[in-house]
């Protein structure tokens, strides 16, 4: 016996996709409580064995937990998917009208949420949690919207949170997050213009984890010339990969900036933590 939210979407993801579905029983011991907060991982596999199988559910057919999103000019762009919600459609999908105001963090009225049902719509991050944003644009019935495309406020990665969890397996549209640089562009596409999910293993929340790690002082080297060497050879490896190279150069820029700070308050006695204290310190991989 299984959840009825869990129920509904197993029903829906079967009838609603020519795609051959793979599934497996496997004991789960989750937590009694479940917050604002909290991780969003409430619930585990209970031995390595069903983790395992688990593990291995994450990629069926090539459709991972990420992607490109394709935009028409040839331009590419990646994305992660919420912890909850459904897999992007395939094929090209429409982009509805810009949202006002762009949080989507309310239910369109009903002229706008009839004009968007079925279309992909861009949120930007901020003013409620991405799970108020999911249930506002999936509110309609029969009004529901494509896909809803967050726009995150930086250029990083992350699957996103729902909590509680029981509310999360409620939503049965598709949840991306993509970066501040894949959000501006995709949001300045005229309306009517259309784009295409390509789900792809080799983006992921490690290589994203990887690239956040750049954003601290200790993973660059001090001396200046192997740090140019380092940041040249990260820029070569993610050719292709314009959101991460755009990270990277962000990084490297920021870390450049702080020896400069640091050469200029020379002796006095100012130190790092306080220099930065004003910084943004959340780098947790799982966001509400």
């Amino acid at each position: 016996m299984i959840p009825q939210p869990e129920g509904r979407a197993l029903i829906e993801a079967m009838s609603g996709s020519s795609d051959p579905t793979q599934g497996a029983l496997v004991p789960m011991n989750c937590n009694k409580k479940s917050g604002i907060g909290s991780s969003n991982q409430q619930c585990h596999a209970a031995a390595k064995a069903d983790r395992d199988i688990v593990d291995g559910l994450t990629l069926v057919r090539g459709q991972g937990t990420g992607g490109f999103v394709h935009l028409p000019g040839g331009e590419k762009f990646e994305y992660l998917l919420a912890g909850f919600g459904v897999k992007v459609p395939l094929g090209e999908l429409e982009m509805g009208a810009p949202l006002n105001p762009s949080g989507a963090c309310a239910p369109m009225p009903k002229e706008a949420a009839t004009a968007a049902a079925g279309k992909a719509i861009v949120a930007t991050r901020g003013a409620c949690s991405f799970l108020e944003k999911a249930e506002a644009m999936g509110a309609g019935p029969g009004e529901r919207v494509g896909a809803l495309i967050v726009k995150n406020s930086e250029t990083a990665l992350f699957h996103m949170g729902a909590a509680p969890r029981w509310r999360g397996a409620n939503i049965s549209l598709p949840i991306v997050l993509v970066t501040d640089v894949a959000g501006h562009a995709i949001s300045t596409l005229p309306p009517d213009s259309t784009i295409r999910f390509a789900p792809s293993e080799h983006v992921t929340l490690a290589a994203w984890d990887e690239i956040e790690r750049l954003n601290e002082a200790s993973a660059w080297p001090k001396e200046t010339q192997e740090r140019q060497t380092l940041y040249e050879t990260l820029v070569a490896r993610n050719a292709g990969f314009p959101d991460r190279v755009s990270a990277i150069q962000g990084a490297f820029s920021r870390v450049c900036s702080w020896d400069e700070e640091e050469e200029g308050i020379a002796g006095q006695g100012v130190g790092d933590a306080e220099r930065r204290e004003t910084g943004d310190a959340d780098t947790t991989s799982v966001k509400l």
